[in-house]
């Protein structure tokens, strides 16, 4: 089983920095399409992904804590310290080694999230002039321009 550590980077700068157990694109794709339990990453800001394996969940572990206060990602919260690291924690991030991280499931996710979205668009649209038409019915019913009758019809409809 792989003990992983991977970056992820925007155009302006270090995004995040995570740990997995479980290959790598399955870890992502739960970033990029807002699991539970993920820390929500934009598929259309990141420039790139690197990653680093290592040799024991213990590693894993500390060297996540280690490089979030060395590097302080924008969207790391738990664990990052305020202040610095002592100068000798913080020169140790540079020897560990990472690779850049590549997969075509990026492109076709990129097509489904967007897809999703315009889909969650459209129907936040269409609840939208529900509730605007809703508006204009209630106003018809208390000026008597339509039945209780028909009112309650369009409501159920």
């Amino acid at each position: 089983m792989p003990h992983t550590l991977y970056k992820i980077h925007y155009a302006h700068g270090l995004a995040y920095i995570g740990r997995t157990k479980q290959k790598l694109s399955d870890r992502l794709r739960g970033h990029f399409f807002k699991k539970p339990m993920h820390r929500e990453i934009d598929i259309d800001a990141v420039t790139l992904i690197e990653y680093a394996e290592l040799p024991s969940v213990a590693d894993m572990y500390v060297w996540e804590v280690l490089l979030i206060n060395a590097l302080k990602p924008m969207h790391n919260h738990d664990d990052k310290a305020r202040d610095e690291l002592d100068a000798e924690l913080a020169t140790l991030c540079s020897r560990l080694e990472f690779k850049p991280y590549t997969t075509p499931l990026i492109d076709k996710w990129k097509m489904q999230i967007a897809e999703r979205d315009r889909a969650d668009a459209e129907k936040r649209k269409a609840e939208i002039a529900r509730g605007i038409e809703g508006l204009e019915m209630r106003r018809k019913k208390r000026a008597g321009e339509i039945t209780e009758d028909e009112y309650w019809d369009w409501m159920e409809g």
